[in-house]
């Protein structure tokens, strides 16, 4: 009797379970819609008036801190939402996720009293389940398995902070409270020290300008170099095309400067270990082989390779981006990497119109990334034994050496105590010109006295040549703007036994020195990713540069401001008549 009245009324029974479970899913749906399937670790905290918030975004706490040192509390606020991106998703990323995930949101008060948002992490990279205030300008975060974290404002946000780069922090603050009231070094103090004569004009020039220049002194030897070729996932993505990558419009602007200049140095940050390591940027980058197709058709002629993410793609990477390199283009010089004990131990020296010039490129580190097993020669870590016997060996044969370091704090805009250390060490030891990276925004330049009476020019850090930076707010706009160096040698009939004898240092062959402004441009176009000379960069280009959307700061005055705050009188193009 019961299977017949089940099967009299089969369809209004499976109907009836159809609409309850789809209740069921409904409910369950509103309910993780809601965040009620969220980590039971997390720490709920009263946070008070957050209507200011996006729809759906749920906040877990909040914090007053003046996080970015300018004098006024910013809000920051812990929260969650569904998604990493929401309204703000970058162009080259397709679907957003769907899914909660964790974010930290900075806001500062306006004079009307309304919060606008200043930076807003996609993702933090860490579970936090408190936080508080810490040391007045950072925060203290705290995983569910208790492990510590501190934060800071690195201009262009926030960042988890090293154990070595806090004790630095203090170092510097400890430093900076004992010497409150004396006079901080800068460039003009060391002009008083650099014979007259080696600052530009008044009139700064355009790269057209620079090239007159550079083939307008054919007698002597010009030198140039640029910093950090940072393919963030929205450079790349810029240069995708049907068959592959092209990345010749980054150079489009800036090649002919390049191409003219007897040696020509860049800081390819990211190792090219081709698609076969699959492509990637931020924070483990690995670079397609047609990058190294652009740089040669740029004209560079030396690549630095000693980076922090030289290892990002360990042994298999190091290998493919040198064999690229001796299979496509052995002229070039490849610094920082080696595949061979044998190749380690060589020392680059390359013969300019009579003279020898020995460069050397060193990384502080590897970001962790331990040196692949039986090969712990395979990138050039700065070490100062090997420093010293590699500038020993530079000094017997040749005329003139230049170290690429890639050293310092990113995104601080002057020199620390260890730059200043190394590069006081490298000119005692016969550094005549000393270029580093890594800080990825520009640091100043001056000349380094050692103790010993030797000297040199030490251009602290030349920025990023091209980026495309996700981040946010306040001081993101710093990492836009680059410079290249330019040095002109003469050697003026001396050679080094010469010179030696008497008693004349290598670096007094520096014959001019300055640095051109540039800037990274980009659009949300393909192709339109690309670097300008500072001086060639329009207000209608400004209009264009997506970085805007970034960092609303960001426009030519900004720029000229940053430049002559930082470069001072080193930014302008000397001409010897």
């Amino acid at each position: 009797m019961a299977l017949g009245i089940l099967r009299k009324h089969r369809k209004s029974i499976l109907l009836g379970i159809s609409t309850a479970a789809i209740l069921i899913v409904a409910v369950v749906l509103v309910m993780w819609l809601n965040g009620a399937f969220l980590p039971k670790w997390i720490e709920w905290k009263e946070v008070g008036d957050t209507s200011f918030l996006k729809k759906g975004v749920k906040a877990q706490d909040t914090l007053f801190v003046d996080i970015d040192h300018d004098g006024r509390e910013e809000l920051l606020v812990l929260c969650w939402r569904i998604g990493r991106y929401g309204d703000r998703k970058p162009f080259w990323v397709k679907h957003d996720e769907f899914k909660w995930s964790q974010h930290i949101y900075i806001y500062e008060k306006t004079d009307e009293g309304e919060y606008k948002a200043i930076w807003m992490a996609s993702d933090i990279h860490t579970d936090v389940a408190r936080w508080e205030k810490y040391d007045d300008s950072m925060i203290l975060t705290y995983t569910p398995d208790n492990q510590k974290n501190v934060w800071a404002w690195n201009s262009w946000g926030l960042e988890r902070v090293s154990e070595e780069a806090l004790e630095e922090y203090y170092k510097l603050k400890l430093q900076k409270a004992a010497e409150a009231d004396k006079k901080v070094p800068s460039i003009e103090d060391a002009n008083e020290k650099v014979p007259s004569g080696e600052f530009a004009d008044e009139n700064s020039n355009s790269g057209e300008e620079a090239v007159k220049d550079i083939d307008a002194k054919k007698e002597l030897i010009s030198i140039v170099m640029v910093g950090d070729v940072l393919l963030h996932d929205g450079v790349t993505a810029s240069c995708k095309s049907e068959d592959g990558y092209d990345f010749s419009p980054l150079f489009e602007n800036t090649k002919e400067v390049i191409q003219a200049a007897d040696i020509a140095i860049v800081n390819q940050e990211v190792i090219i270990g081709g698609e076969e390591l699959r492509i990637s940027g931020y924070p483990t980058f690995n670079a397609p082989y047609e990058i190294g197709d652009a740089l040669f058709d740029a004209g560079f002629d030396v690549v630095c390779h000693g980076t922090n993410h030289a290892l990002d793609r360990n042994k298999k990477g190091i290998i493919n981006c040198l064999n690229f390199w001796k299979d496509n283009y052995p002229q070039m010089a490849i610094l920082g990497i080696h595949d061979s004990e044998e190749d380690s131990e060589e020392i680059y020296i390359d013969e300019v119109k009579g003279i020898k010039i020995a460069i050397l490129n060193y990384t502080y580190g590897t970001n962790g990334i331990p040196l692949p097993e039986g090969m712990p020669y395979a990138v050039d870590v700065i070490n100062r034994e090997k420093i010293k016997n590699d500038l020993d060996y530079a000094e017997k044969n040749a005329d003139f050496t230049i170290v690429c370091p890639h050293w310092g704090i990113e995104y601080m805009l002057r020199e620390n105590s260890e730059q200043e250390s190394l590069a006081k060490y490298m000119t005692e030891n016969g550094a005549d010109l000393i270029i580093g990276t890594h800080p990825h925004v520009i640091e100043p330049v001056e000349w380094i006295e050692a103790d010993n009476g030797n000297r040199a020019l030490c251009y602290y850090s030349l920025g990023n040549y091209i980026n495309w930076t996700s981040g946010r707010g306040k001081d993101v706009a710093n990492r836009m703007v680059g410079g290249m160096a330019y040095v002109e040698l003469s050697n003026e009939n001396m050679g080094v036994d010469e010179r030696a004898d008497n008693g004349i240092p290598d670096s007094e062959m520096i014959n001019s020195y300055g640095v051109y402004p540039l800037v990274s441009h980009v659009e949300h176009t393909r192709g339109k990713v690309t670097t300008y000379f500072l001086d060639d960069y329009t207000e209608e280009l400004v209009e264009k540069n997506a970085i805007t959307e970034q960092d609303s700061a960001f426009n030519l005055e900004y720029c000229n401001n940053l430049v002559d705050e930082v470069f001072k009188g080193a930014k302008k193009q000397l001409v010897n008549e």
